[in-house]
């Protein structure tokens, strides 16, 4: 609900989703989960709040972008605690930097 914009890195292994995200505004963190049939349902583990989010996505029919919806832990924030996301996927090669 902000238009918050970041970058995230995950990294998959089977099915299981792990990764770290920054985004604007100084949060960063650990993202953890997993992605079965093109369902990826991701849990947002910030640096500062700890378990802070999950989110549940789609991956696109081209399997170059993931659309979802996140539900915020964090029931004392002053900001709605659910809303949509969206995430381009751009592919890096082992040992490329982010």
């Amino acid at each position: 609900p902000t238009d918050e914009h970041g970058v995230i890195s995950l990294y998959q292994t089977g099915t299981l989703l792990n990764g770290e995200y920054v985004l604007g505004g100084g949060w960063h963190g650990s993202l953890q989960g997993t992605v079965v049939d093109g369902k990826v349902f991701l849990e947002r583990i910030d640096a500062v709040k700890g378990r802070f989010a999950e989110l549940r996505g789609q991956v696109g029919t081209t399997g170059d972008s993931i659309r979802g919806t996140w539900l915020e832990r964090d029931m004392t924030a002053n900001r709605p605690v659910e809303g949509s996301w969206i995430a381009d996927k751009r592919r890096r090669s082992a040992g490329e930097a982010p």
